[in-house]
């Protein structure tokens, strides 16, 4: 038996959380960015309406 494959198992484990946190975090920032280009394009809006 392969001693080793548990060790690889553990960290293949920590590695996909890491990067399944850096992806929430990707997530959380992109979901931002979206909201802004929202409250953008609805000012834009309000500007055109007035014009």
């Amino acid at each position: 038996m392969d001693t080793n494959s548990g060790e690889f198992a553990i960290y293949t484990a920590q590695d996909a959380s890491v990067k399944l946190d850096l992806l929430k975090m990707e997530l959380k920032h992109c979901k931002e960015m979206l909201e802004q280009k929202d409250k953008e394009i609805e000012l834009l809006r309000k500007l055109t309406e007035t014009v």
